[in-house]
């Protein structure tokens, strides 16, 4: 049993500290990524939740501890160290101190305080390589011990086993005196260890009200902690006689109250304990099987991320509860199979531990590569769209620009029209509304009869001006029309596109954005007034002038009727000719000066963007050659991680093949799947793993096709040969490629088939967005059917 638990805790050492080493490497490439891009930060794509996840599965010192009665205590620590080292109590009422056992070239037995100093010298006996058995009086917590040793003193013992030599430390728990010392211990196990627990009870009755106490803490504050459950009865006397295994009296009532504690399943005891299967999670390999993607026209109905067809298991796509490690628990009736129970108990949860640990750092590496790739993306097409962005805004005002200037230009007689039709049809409503004007600052007797000239001179002058207010309305409306068209279509368009490129920039500056709609607001800002109107305007005005002048001594009855009368007079006075020449060029001034502001604050927007873009570039190139290809090795590492915890390394057998990428051998069976192909690639520097890692997660990323040779692992041989690891990719094998098919012989049909399986399967990576690269006679892989697949994809 020593060298099976020294052969588990061993793996468990090598592989949590080689996942630490992924875990460190993580955290400070997210560093990095934080300061190149915040969006990109470390929190968004590897939570703190996630980080604790791993910290509490694969940080701190390996431990065994042992909680519980005291004489089952006993009975468990002597088996696991396969010597009698602790005494069976002689009291069922006896008070342990803490024990800690570690691995030591030279026995020895001291006492330390919490704090790590020695105070043996204050007990009489010295225990250095001259004890085989631990003293009573060295355990037990007395009055008499009491005044040379304090209560919280533990005692440290040093043995040269194997087990513990692989850093594991075994820690028997002191008797529980109250809730309070009970407490202690466990944060000091939660702080100190990586822990898992042997709970020892005694089948002879049922749990007390402190046994009951500590589990419901242990379930509430060390929820990941796993409890292997000891229920014994047998004698000290029997404890190495050859006898027959007996259930404890207690031993159902025992199990059903930890039934109700949520600490155990339903079944009593599973004599070949597993996994947890429910939170294994073997959903992160694509698990497809050969007959899915040889089968003859049916595509597989999955998602993006490649879930399984109906007929293969389903698998929760998210069944780990947040990265919450849940403990695999078992119960023991008695101490025979107490050795194949310990050991699969530790195989079982710390085998999850490391998977989960793994799990966890891939799917934080994915995230991270996910948004790699995306910002990558935007990059590179806004680095490609935004002079096309200037040249269609530019395109767009030309053409608009030289529309209204035909207006403007060329359409002088329908703009006389107009004004001709709008005197016509309006100028009797532009008369009411100016008889019921009410003047502004001007104050009217009773009777409405003036005789102030300023005051007669006054109302004249804002009945003109409200009287010439509304034939700029009625006109600008009626010329609007020819050019809410374009307004509608044009502007919201183009100053999208502009305010878009001013929004990129680091200069706050919206002037192309305004231009341009100055452009189009020529047409909405017309003054039409007296002096544009007509040359006989001018007279008419001199007329009124005059009549007021004659009217220093003749009062003037400033009613309704007099309004309408000035306003008709007013409009009577308007030449349409000259009113539609004033304008046309109004507006053509008024489009030039735009469009020479358009065109200006234009090219000081191409200038911002050109800089801006050029930055853009080597924030393109930064994402591309140095930030993706370390997270995609990081992510590529990960999971091979978790591929070779979950499945072992693969069993190559034959070359079956050699190209220039690697050599490919044959395996009977890996995770569960076979025959399968297995492809060995040895990077010989830095580019070639990050290229490699690249490829392996644009193809790792691909939906199940059946066109498509699907990945169902990796894993990273890092003793392939002596300077060099190999990353062994796992393929389905297929009976041969297209290079001998032809040699055998191929019908038309035949051809048929492979022409249009080559296009399908081409097809589907272009609208993957990806490129193959190495498509040849040797790289399609035919099947039984006459199928093709493609075995690999190449990337840029």
């Amino acid at each position: 049993m020593e060298t099976n638990l020294s052969t588990v805790f061993q793996h468990f050492v090598t592989n949590s500290k080689y996942i630490k080493e992924l875990f460190r490497a993580t955290t400070r490439n997210f560093s990095d990524l934080q300061v190149f891009d915040p969006t990109l930060s470390q929190v968004t794509t590897f939570s703190i939740e996630d980080q604790r996840s791993i910290l509490s599965l694969v940080c701190g010192s390996p431990a065994l501890v042992v909680l519980g009665q005291n004489v089952v205590k006993a009975q468990v620590v002597n088996r696991i160290l396969n010597e009698p080292l602790l005494l069976d109590p002689m009291l069922d009422n006896e008070v342990w101190r803490m024990v800690k056992i570690k691995f030591s070239k030279n026995r020895f037995m001291t006492h330390l305080t919490k704090e790590g100093y020695d105070v043996s010298m204050m007990t009489s006996k010295s225990h250095e390589g001259l004890f085989r058995k631990i003293p009573r009086e060295e355990l037990m917590i007395t009055q008499k011990t009491n005044q040379n040793l304090p209560q919280d003193v533990y005692l440290q013992v040093g043995l040269k086993s194997h087990l513990l030599r692989t850093g594991l430390e075994l820690v028997i728990a002191p008797t529980s005196i109250n809730e309070l010392s009970i407490e202690q211990f466990l944060v000091q196990c939660r702080n100190d260890y990586h822990a898992l627990a042997i709970y020892c009870l005694d089948g002879k009755r049922a749990l007390n009200q402190l046994e009951l106490y500590e589990l419901q803490y242990i379930k509430n504050n060390l929820p990941s902690m796993p409890l292997l459950f000891v229920c014994s009865c047998e004698s000290p006397e029997s404890e190495y006689a050859n006898q027959q295994p007996q259930e404890p009296p207690f031993f159902n009532h025992i199990h059903a109250q930890l039934c109700e504690m949520g600490l155990l399943n339903t079944d009593k005891t599973l004599e070949n304990p597993q996994p947890h299967s429910d939170y294994h999670p073997k959903f992160l390999r694509k698990l497809s099987k050969e007959d899915d993607f040889l089968a003859s026209g049916a595509k597989p109905e999955n998602d993006r991320n490649g879930s399984l067809n109906d007929s293969d298991e389903k698998l929760d796509a998210t069944p780990l509860n947040l990265y919450n490690f849940v403990p695999y628990n078992q119960i023991l009736g008695n101490l025979i199979e107490f050795s194949a129970a310990i050991y699969e108990f530790c195989r079982s949860n710390i085998l999850q531990q490391l998977v989960l640990s793994a799990y966890v750092l891939n799917d934080a590496h994915t995230k991270c590569l996910d948004s790699l790739i995306v910002s990558a993306h935007d990059m590179q097409r806004d680095v490609q769209i935004t002079p096309k962005r200037l040249q269609f805004a530019k395109d767009k005002e030309d053409a608009l620009f030289q529309q209204l200037l035909d207006i403007s230009t060329t359409r002088h007689r329908k703009i006389r029209e107009t004004v001709e039709r709008v005197i016509t049809t309006e100028s009797q409503d532009i008369v009411q509304t100016a008889g019921v004007l009410e003047f502004q600052d001007v104050l009217l007797p009773p009777d409405g009869f003036v005789n102030d000239v300023k005051v007669i001179r006054s109302c004249i002058i804002q009945l003109q001006d409200h009287v010439f207010n509304q034939l700029n309305k009625i006109v600008s409306e009626q010329l609007l029309k020819s050019v809410s068209l374009l307004r509608e279509s044009v502007l919201g368009t183009v100053t999208r596109c502009l305010e878009t490129l001013e929004n990129s920039s680091d200069h706050e500056s919206y002037a192309a954005s305004q231009a341009f709609k100055s452009i189009l607001d020529s047409a909405y800002h017309l003054d039409v007034t007296a002096r544009s109107s007509s040359s006989a305007m001018k007279l008419f005005m001199d007329r009124i002038r005059m009549s007021v002048d004659g009217f220093r001594y003749t009062s003037v009855k400033i009613d309704e009727s007099w309004k309408e009368k000035i306003g008709a007079q007013l409009i009577s006075s308007v030449t349409p000719s000259k009113l539609a020449k004033s304008i046309s060029q109004q507006f053509h001034q008024k489009l030039v000066a735009s469009h020479k502001a358009f065109a200006e604050s234009l090219r000081n927007l191409e200038a911002q963007q050109q800089d801006r873009l050029q930055q853009k570039e080597g924030a393109r190139d930064q994402v591309r050659k140095v930030l993706t290809p370390k997270i995609a090795r990081l992510s590529l590492q990960s999971i091979a991680l978790k591929d070779q915890l979950d499945n072992g390394m693969p069993d190559c057998r034959r070359e079956i093949g050699r190209g220039q990428y690697g050599i490919v051998y044959s395996c009977n069976m890996w995770g569960g799947e076979g025959p399968l192909a297995v492809k060995s690639v040895v990077p010989p520097d830095e580019k070639h793993w990050n290229d490699l890692a690249l490829e392996f997660h644009y193809t790792w990323s691909l939906p199940t096709h059946p066109r498509i040779v699907p990945l169902i692992g990796v894993v990273i041989d890092k003793n392939y040969t002596n300077n060099n690891a190999a990353v062994l990719l796992m393929m389905p094998r297929l009976p041969k490629d297209l290079y001998i098919g032809l040699k055998e012989g191929l019908s038309y049909r035949d051809r048929v088939i492979i022409a249009l399986d080559v296009a399908e399967g081409i097809r589907f990576l272009h609208n993957q967005g990806l490129l193959h690269r190495d498509i040849k006679l040797k790289n399609i892989l035919v099947s039984y059917h006459y199928h093709v697949i493609y075995p690999q994809v190449r990337f840029p």
